[in-house]
Parts: C-alpha cells; sequence; structure tokens
C-alpha cells in the first residue's frame, strides 16, 4: 500500500485556496447587504420615474426629490416634459435655419413678421415660446378691439351728401336712359356717378366699411325714388283709392309732377314712355304685385321685352 505523503507546500497551496473561497464569499454577502440597504423605497422610485436619465446623484437633493418640475434646462437645444405615466421626454427646440428660411419664403412674411420669426426660434425654453404666442394672442385681439372701434367712429354720410345722392336716386329713377330699375344694381351705378363726378365727402375706395355705408345710403334713396313715383303714377290710375283729378292723369302732367323742380330732367318722350309702362304694370298686375316689392321687378320684365 502506497503511503500519501503531503508535504508542506502543498498544504499552504490548499490552505490558501480555501482563504480566497471564504474571503469571496464574504465580499459577496457584503455586497449584497449594501445593495438591499440602497434600494429606493416606493416614494424615491415614484419620483425617479420624473427624472431625466442623466439625474443620477440628485437624491441628495430633498428638493429636487419633492418637486421635480423645479429641474430645469437653460439648453437652448431641448426642454424637458413628462406625460400622464411620469415618463419623462425629451423636446427638441432646436430648428434649422434652412428651415427657418425656407418658412419664410413659403409663407411670404414681411420684414417686421421675419423678425418676430427669428426671436422665437431663439426662444431657449418652451415656456418662453409659449409666452411669446400669448403674448401674440393678445396683440392681435388689441387690433380687432381697435378695429371695432373705428367701426364704432367711422365714415357717416353727411347731410350736405345725402342731398346729392337722393338727386342722383331721383335722376336715375326719371331717367330717359334706364333700362331697368332693379336688376341692373342702381346703386353701384350711382356710387360710380358720384366718384366720377368728384363729388366730395366720399369715403376713399380703400375704406370698405364707409364704401358699404355709402351703398346702403343710395339703396335707400333710390327705395324712397321709386316708391314715389309708383305711389303718384298709381293715384292717376282707377286703382287708387284716391284718384288725382282727370286733367292730371295725361302722361305729360305726370312726368311733369314727378319731375317738380328738378330742372336737370328732362320731360322727354323717352321718359313719357317709360311712365306709361310703369302705368301699364299697375293696370294688368293684381294687387299683390302692385302694392308689394314684386312691383319693380315685373317692371324691369315688361321693360327688357319692349326694349329689349
Amino acid at each position: 500500500m502506497d503511503n500519501i505523503l503531503i508535504s508542506n507546500h502543498h498544504l499552504e497551496m490548499v490552505l490558501s485556496a480555501l482563504e480566497k473561497r471564504l474571503e469571496a464569499r464574504k465580499r459577496q454577502r457584503l455586497e449584497q447587504q449594501q445593495q438591499e440597504q440602497q434600494t429606493p423605497t416606493p416614494h424615491r422610485q415614484r419620483i425617479q420615474n420624473f427624472l431625466p436619465p442623466s439625474s443620477d446623484g440628485l437624491f441628495d437633493n430633498d428638493e429636487l426629490l419633492t418637486d421635480p418640475s423645479q429641474h430645469t434646462s437653460n439648453d437652448i437645444s431641448q426642454d424637458q416634459g413628462w406625460d400622464d405615466t411620469g415618463t419623462s421626454h425629451i423636446i427638441s427646440m432646436g430648428v434649422s435655419s434652412a428651415f427657418v428660411k425656407k418658412l419664410k419664403e413659403t409663407v411670404e412674411l414681411a420684414d417686421e413678421a421675419k423678425e418676430t420669426l427669428d426671436k422665437y426660434v431663439q426662444a431657449s425654453t418652451l415656456a418662453e415660446r409659449l409666452t411669446m404666442q400669448y403674448a401674440l394672442s393678445l396683440s392681435i385681439q388689441g387690433k380687432i378691439n381697435s378695429i371695432v372701434e373705428q367701426r364704432e367712429a367711422n365714415w357717416k354720410v353727411s347731410s350736405s351728401l345725402k342731398k346729392i345722392i337722393t338727386m342722383y336716386a331721383k335722376g336715375y329713377v326719371l331717367s330717359s336712359m334706364a333700362r331697368f330699375y332693379i336688376s341692373c344694381a342702381p346703386d353701384r351705378i350711382i356710387m360710380n356717378i358720384l366718384r366720377s363726378s368728384n363729388v366730395k365727402e366720399l369715403p376713399t375706395e380703400e375704406d370698405i366699411t364707409g364704401n358699404s355705408i355709402l351703398q346702403s345710403s343710395i339703396g335707400r334713396a333710390l327705395t324712397n325714388a321709386r316708391n314715389q313715383a309708383k305711389d303718384h303714377i298709381l293715384s292717376t290710375t282707377s286703382k287708387a283709392q284716391k284718384q288725382v283729378p282727370e286733367d292730371e292723369r295725361d302722361l305729360g302732367t305726370v312726368a311733369q309732377a314727378l319731375i317738380g323742380d328738378f330742372v336737370d330732367i328732362p320731360c322727354s318722350l323717352a321718359l313719357l314712355y317709360r311712365i306709361a309702362i310703369m302705368r301699364g304694370v299697375i293696370d294688368t298686375e293684381p294687387e299683390n304685385v302692385v302694392k308689394t316689392a314684386k312691383f319693380w321687378p315685373a317692371v324691369d320684365k315688361e321693360m327688357a321685352s319692349r326694349l329689349g
């Protein structure tokens, strides 16, 4: 039987290996204990979800732990955001100069607007850009209020211009050249005549509100002139409740009565013919046409059939 001889050197090697294994196991147990001690509580774990990935070490600052909104960035290229689950996101704030240049060309901005856009792009945070947008909305609201105030104090028809409009409206209704009284937009015709005649006190052509007021005033004057003509012609027919004397019913006398002191309107055969057409419509049409707004369209229709 062979004898097993264990030298001192071999024994030392075995003991050394055992010591290393014990030391490794001790270090492993110590690391495990340290890891358990460093495991974040549920409160800290929830707050950690709100912090960006680069926020290592921020747990030493209790203020940042209790209010994640205090973690701000002055970096012009990005801003921080959180969704409803507490997950953080990096919002890019950088805009390329090529994109800005293309945008300016596409929307055809004025020089002042281009400068405003440059300032907006250079804003370093999302909060600054939102503030600029809010300021712009306030500016727009102010301009709208200013327009409303201007409309309240806008152009008005003077008494002298009103007399001129009344005269032109009567002149149109009794014109020997008139072919229609409703269909041809006579209010616009008179507006053009007033401008070509260089009548004073008219609104500028760029004043949309003023021109709308002027057109409405002309429309009312035309309505009055048409009603006066119809009422007098009606009084010379059998349909009138109160007829004028018989010697005032001939076309010439009717025309003179309509013209009155208006010396610029000639008592022509053409005018007498138009008065005869109006009287014919009164005689032939029922009352629901003669005494309503349907009368003048009926006259226009008769004018078109007779004058072409």
